[in-house]
């Protein structure tokens, strides 16, 4: 043991791990403790070490190994759960911080998805109108119209698709936003 200013004791860790295990461990009463001083460090032996070690009395409770009461336990319990409690508080922060990027991602992809296939329209549109108002065109007119057919159904379809999956993330962002607030 070291005795810094002031008079406070400092046991370094391995001997307080050492007592703590000779305390919790020791099974028989005529357990034998040593304790040693060299060079001004203290440790503590199940052999004498040299001449001057001296003899440590450790009491042995009589009711080693018996739980005498349950409050330990209750608060270990406690703490376990409050440890539980804030893990999954992280988890869920994570998990809807996760899924509102991507609701952007998808958003952002939507929007651009959107855009082509609104320019794409535009020009099919616009191709389809000159075919009426050139005769050279007009063998041609047919298939302009099926362009602007497959363009319109490819935005109604990239819509219902978006809104599809932006409800069903939504709800999950919204269940767990619950789930948090719950704990």
């Amino acid at each position: 043991m070291n005795k810094p200013h002031g008079g406070i004791i400092r046991i370094n860790c391995n001997t307080r791990c050492l007592l703590g295990a000779a305390c919790l461990f020791s099974l028989s009463a005529t357990a034998k403790i040593f304790q040693c001083v060299e060079n001004g460090h203290t440790r503590f032996s199940e052999h004498p070490c040299g001449k001057a070690a001296q003899e440590v009395k450790v009491a042995i409770p009589a009711n080693l190994g018996q739980s005498v009461s349950h409050e330990p336990d209750e608060q270990l319990q406690k703490v376990t759960e409050e440890i539980a409690r804030d893990n999954r508080r992280r988890e869920l922060t994570r998990l809807i911080a996760r899924k509102q990027s991507d609701l952007k991602i998808m958003h952002d992809q939507f929007s651009a998805t959107m855009a082509k296939l609104e320019t794409g329209l535009a020009r099919a549109k616009s191709d389809y109108d000159r075919s009426w108002r050139k005769q050279g065109l007009k063998h041609k007119r047919s298939r302009f119209y099926d362009t602007v057919r497959s363009f319109k159904k490819q935005i109604q379809d990239t819509r219902r698709k978006f809104l599809a999956r932006k409800s069903r993330l939504e709800d999950e962002i919204r269940e767990l936003g619950k789930e948090l607030k719950d704990i």
